[in-house]
């Protein structure tokens, strides 16, 4: 089952929900940030990521650097360290449409 749309400006796929699990800590910040940049464009408005990685600090992010690195373009509607050291977001693009009339 395909859940894309086309977008009608773009002729790309967006998705409501994406998910991203224990990928992106093997990447250096700047370019998770682009990665995150790129998720964030395949979104509808309202769509969701869910993001979950490791997140045990010393030579990998923090749980609360993953916070900072995903609230410029989403709002973090649940944010948990597991027991497992892993850092699970569960976030909401913002909206950036202009509505003019």
């Amino acid at each position: 089952m395909n859940s894309a749309r086309v977008d009608r400006h773009t002729d790309r796929q967006i998705f409501n929900l994406i998910t991203v699990i224990d990928v992106l800590y093997y990447f250096p910040v700047s370019k998770i940030r682009k990665i995150l940049d790129d998720v964030c464009d395949l979104l509808t408005n309202d769509g969701i990521l869910v993001l979950r990685h490791w997140a045990p600090g010393g030579g990998y992010l923090t749980h609360l650097e993953w916070l900072e690195l995903v609230k410029d373009k989403f709002n973090i509607i649940k944010a948990e360290l597991l027991d497992t050291q892993h850092s699970l977001l569960v976030c909401q693009k913002k909206f950036t449409d202009i509505i003019c009339s």
